[in-house]
């Protein structure tokens, strides 16, 4: 059984369904990184703006050295929210990358 507890309200809407899966796979501390990329690409299919999916893919890819990917992650991340709670670190990882650290 995982740690996260499902609620009692149904959960509908797309939105709905994407916040739970990115707040699965940031909340799981034993999946597999397959299994947390699954998870955050499932809840980019369900709402493709959910910013903060965007930025934990990014960083996530970027861990497993596939940076072409992680890069496009982040520069999305960063479209959707250029002042958001991560948009300093996603430009820090974005320079890191590009210099090739």
């Amino acid at each position: 059984m995982t740690g996260v507890q499902t609620c009692a309200l149904p959960i509908s809407s797309p939105a709905e369904q994407a916040t739970l899966d990115l707040y699965r796979a940031l909340s799981e501390p034993e999946l597999e990184p397959p299994e947390a990329e699954r998870l955050l690409r499932r809840a980019l299919a369900r709402d493709p703006k959910l910013g903060d999916a965007h930025f934990h893919l990014g960083r996530l890819l970027g861990r497993l050295d596939r940076k072409r990917a992680a890069r496009r992650s982040l520069a999305r991340y960063l479209e959707f929210a250029p002042e958001g709670l991560y948009a300093a670190t996603a430009r820090a990882l974005l320079e890191t990358m590009r210099q090739g650290r």
